[in-house]
């Protein structure tokens, strides 16, 4: 998994590796993107256009810490900031018997890495330019950013499943008890 900068990840022998069987790769950062290696990108069991920290809550937090930071810059500490608003729709609850089931339907509410591999190898596979290749990176960026975050997406588990309700709270879900 790289998930932190393009280019620590040698993608050749990464590459050579998961041609060999060895690895898996889910890649959220390539070397050289938006120019991402062809051959890694469809190798990648996941493949996503360098979002990971790049979500709604994400650029909200960072939005309020500006303006908390310019707020105090110009000496106005009476302002009141802006709550926090957590997500208010809560995943239904699962009914199936396999725990598994429960934590991805879960994952996949907040966002499907599924679908941005299929988007990511068609829209730069195709796009014969350099241009026409960032632009595509770009755009997908722009629609993988509207996820949420584990963390402010409750969770209602239809019984009662410690195992299942440990994994989603070390995931950072939180559960939600009233239903």
């Amino acid at each position: 998994v790289n998930a932190a900068r393009g280019g620590i990840v040698d993608e050749a022998a990464w590459s050579r590796a998961v041609a060999d069987g060895r690895l898996q790769a889910a890649v959220d950062c390539w070397a050289n993107e938006p120019d991402v290696a062809p051959d890694l990108l469809d190798a990648a069991f996941v493949a996503s256009p360098h979002v990971a920290g790049h979500s709604v809550d994400a650029r909200r937090r960072a939005t309020l810490q500006l303006r908390d930071a310019l707020v105090a810059w110009l000496g106005r500490d009476g302002v009141a900031a802006a709550a926090w608003t957590p997500a208010t729709d809560v995943i239904p609850p699962v009914r199936t018997l396999g725990s598994a089931d429960v934590i991805a339907e879960a994952v996949f509410a907040c966002c499907d890495p599924r679908g941005w591999t299929l988007h990511m190898r068609e829209a730069l596979n195709v796009q014969a330019t350099a241009t026409g290749r960032r632009a595509s990176f770009d755009r997908l960026r722009t629609a993988c950013g509207r996820r949420r975050e584990f963390g402010v997406v409750p969770v209602a588990l239809a019984a009662p499943a410690p195992d299942t309700a440990r994994v989603l709270a070390t995931l950072g879900f939180t559960l939600d008890a009233a239903r």
